[in-house]
């Protein structure tokens, strides 16, 4: 399908049925509709809202919505991602799409029209990223059953954000899954001190690592004395495509006991340096002086 620069006016449900459309250009200088980065779709210009997609469409990251009627009846459409900042969901947007099998609602979503996916008879599974949801029709997840002659609810599994579920069990028609999941979350990782380099591990395999350095703060003033803080702090976190973000592990790290006497024994000694190994790794403040390997021990008396 070629759109020409002239058109300017394309109404919905246009090309309803084209089960087979696999390409779509919207040729240069069009004022009111674009096919951008060769997305295989009619997007239109002004509200970023996708109106026709294709077999072959790849979701521009900057549209907002997908219009209604969409990709209704179009064959050979297993997966659907959806892009976060899409914030609607048009009405029979992906009515009878024979061979989707999962769909990915992004965080973003605040609607989803009448019947958006009814139709979808082999579909497996919904992930939704929603955290708060909203109240959907019930027909958004329903098709008919031709064995039965009935109209049914999809039998499909839904995938929520973790700590979700009991907000989707609350609310239409959200709740007539039968099986709702949570995401699976990140382990929570562990901070420890390798090669002189803070070092971060996680029980969860293929993670990425985001972490925080909090410094004292700078600033400038008026006297004759100002209090140095000298704590240093570390916050990390591991994340995964298709998991939860871990919980946040934090390390407290005082730089105030890392020269001299840490654990304030009277004598500087690998006593202390041991403590300082204790207060990267661990986050506590400085101790008593703790019991020392027997190599160590020999190090001290040399």
């Amino acid at each position: 399908l070629t759109i020409p620069a002239s058109v300017t006016n394309i109404r919905e449900a246009a090309f309803q049925g084209c089960s087979g459309l696999n390409t779509i250009v919207v040729a240069s200088g069009n004022t009111n509709y674009d096919s951008r980065g060769d997305c295989n779709a009619i997007i239109q210009t002004e509200n970023n809202t996708l109106i026709l997609g294709s077999q072959n469409t790849v979701f521009p990251t900057d549209i907002t919505s997908i219009g209604n009627n969409a990709f209704g009846s179009l064959a050979n459409i297993t997966t659907a991602v959806i892009p976060e900042g899409v914030t609607s969901i048009g009405a029979w947007a992906f009515n009878n799409c024979p061979d989707l099998t999962s769909i990915v609602i992004p965080s973003t979503v605040t609607l989803i029209g009448q019947a958006a996916f009814y139709g979808c008879n082999n579909l497996k599974l919904v992930k939704s990223r929603v955290n708060n949801p909203f109240s959907i029709a019930e027909m958004v997840f329903q098709y008919y059953n031709s064995t039965t002659m009935k109209t049914e609810f999809t039998s499909a599994k839904l995938q929520v954000p973790y700590g979700c579920k009991s907000a989707y069990e609350a609310t239409d028609y959200w709740n007539k899954f039968s099986v709702i999941e949570e995401q699976v979350r990140c382990a929570k990782p562990t901070i420890s001190l390798v090669g002189g380099k803070l070092h971060f591990e996680c029980e969860t395999e293929g993670v990425e690592f985001h972490y925080e350095f909090t410094t004292p703060a700078s600033g400038n003033g008026i006297g004759n004395d100002f209090a140095i803080s000298s704590t240093y702090v570390v916050n990390v976190y591991a994340s995964k495509a298709d998991y939860a973000d871990s919980e946040v592990a934090t390390a407290n790290i005082d730089v105030a006991g890392i020269q001299g006497d840490v654990n304030q024994d009277g004598v500087v000694s690998i006593a202390d340096a041991v403590n300082v190994v204790n207060i990267i790794m661990k986050g506590e403040t400085a101790a008593p002086a703790m019991d020392m390997p027997q190599e160590l021990e020999q190090l001290q008396s040399r």
